[in-house]
């Protein structure tokens, strides 16, 4: 469920090309159409906030990444994940206004990255803890 809650905020902030786990990354580094994307990182897990009604809140790790040369200038890294963290604030901001979807989006970081995973991308990694409205599929 988290998976596919984090692709509709991620459609509603930025609209960027969106995957989660291993074959995602493979996916994604494989388009070669997209310069820009969002990459959910596995695994997931979750906390439950409360049993009773068996609310789950989910720490995650997102990166949002551009293409970049391995051999790119400071201010062209500086450029690329400048624009890149507009799309984190643009996803916080989303998530938090989505009061019919998510409950809370909590305890946020985010660490610039330059050339993530030995590919050519940079960006950002977002750090946060979403709890989301308990819905049929959650409630056992």
């Amino acid at each position: 469920m988290i998976k596919q809650l984090i692709g509709t905020l991620v459609a509603g902030s930025s609209g960027l090309p969106y995957d989660f786990g291993d074959k995602g990354w493979q996916n994604l580094q494989a388009d070669e159409q997209a310069s820009e994307f969002v990459w959910l990182l596995d695994p997931v897990q979750f906390n439950f906030v409360d049993t009773t009604f068996m609310q789950e809140s989910y720490p995650v790790v997102i990166m949002f990444l551009k293409k970049t040369k391995l051999d790119a200038t400071p201010q062209q890294l500086d450029a690329a994940t400048d624009a890149m963290r507009m799309h984190v604030r643009s996803f916080v901001n989303y998530a938090v206004s989505q009061k019919q979807l998510v409950k809370a989006i909590t305890d946020l970081r985010s660490i610039e990255i330059h050339h993530a995973l030995d590919a050519d991308y940079s960006g950002w990694m977002l750090y946060a803890t979403i709890q989301p409205y308990a819905t049929e599929s959650t409630c056992y």
